[in-house]
């Protein structure tokens, strides 16, 4: 995200986009949305117990993000997609995970 960010908001400066203020507010958008992933990953990393719910609820975004490829054709991506979601849904909920977190 953070990445998809920082390139629409260099192409809206640099480029020519039809609606400066909608690439410019997708931009912002996409670069907070990747800074708020990473503080997550970070917090997972640091085993913080409060970093499991927005992980998951990134997960439960990604299945719907998927579900929506699969319907306008990108089958391969969205069932990737799925899989990699519902994977990591798992590795969050699993009991290793849960005893990590529950020992904070």
């Amino acid at each position: 995200m953070l990445a998809v960010g920082l390139y629409v908001g260099i192409e809206a400066i640099i480029g020519r986009p039809r609606d400066l203020a909608s690439a410019v507010a997708l931009a912002a958008m996409a670069v907070l949305a990747g800074v708020g992933i990473l503080a997550v990953s970070r917090g997972l990393w640091q085993v913080r117990r409060w970093g499991r719910a927005p992980a998951l609820l990134t997960q439960i975004f990604a299945v719907i993000a998927a579900v929506s490829m699969i319907q306008s054709g990108r089958h391969a991506l969205g069932a990737i997609l799925i899989v990699v979601a519902v994977a990591g849904a798992a590795a969050l909920l699993s009991p290793p995970t849960t005893r990590a977190l529950l020992e904070e």
